[in-house]
């Protein structure tokens, strides 16, 4: 963002062309949700704020991926 030290993320778009997307996919159950709440968990290893559709309404259609001072991953 203004301070570029974030990004947000809609969508993962595999290599074989398949996309899925944060607000269409990610509660499902099925492969892309899997993938991205997985994309999810895994960026808190790297992100000090990882923020989903998990956290509130403003994230619905996104990841938000912070290397801000504050940790919280949701």
């Amino acid at each position: 963002h203004a301070a570029a030290n974030a990004l947000d993320v809609s969508a993962i778009v595999l290599t074989d062309g398949r996309s899925f997307s944060v607000q269409s996919d990610f509660r499902d159950a099925d492969e892309g949700g899997v993938l991205l709440r997985a994309a999810r968990t895994g960026a808190c290893d790297y992100f000090s704020a990882v923020l989903s559709p998990d956290y509130n309404q403003a994230h619905a259609d996104h990841l938000h991926l912070d290397l801000g001072p504050y940790r919280v991953c949701r």
